[in-house]
């Protein structure tokens, strides 16, 4: 899938959170998406894209067999952060702990959406069609 398909797809896909989603259809429109929020006069643009990236991304972790929710998992650092931020104490040890939770977890996720998917149906349905496979 090349990076016109890949935007075509997304946005067919607007707000589609099952299925399936390849390789290349993920970071081709996150390579879009990345592109578009860096153009000043279109950032606005930006707000709309949060909808398709966010379902994308669901989609690509459903091709190798996990739950869209694992997305979330950087956020697990947010208490960290926040309880640091109303602590009246200068400790700063917690905001380190939520950066290391942060890092950490960011980490994985970006190996989880560069890993290949299996070419079989998985929990989430069959995988995507051969023609658009090419990740």
């Amino acid at each position: 899938m090349g990076f016109v398909d890949a935007i075509k797809t997304c946005f067919s896909k607007y707000a589609t959170f099952s299925g399936r989603a390849t390789r290349s259809e993920y970071w081709w429109f996150l390579l879009f998406y990345m592109i578009i929020s860096i153009i000043p006069l279109v950032q606005i643009a930006v707000l709309a894209l949060i909808i398709p990236q966010l379902a994308v991304s669901w989609r690509r972790l459903h091709d190798i067999g996990k739950s869209g929710l694992w997305l979330f998992l950087p956020m697990i650092a947010l208490p960290f952060y926040m309880i640091d931020l109303f602590s009246t104490q200068q400790a700063g040890i917690l905001s380190m702990i939520g950066l290391a939770i942060s890092v950490v977890t960011t980490i994985l996720l970006i190996v989880w959406l560069a890993t290949a998917g299996k070419p079989v149906d998985n929990r989430f349905g069959p995988p995507p069609a051969p023609s658009l496979a090419k990740a």
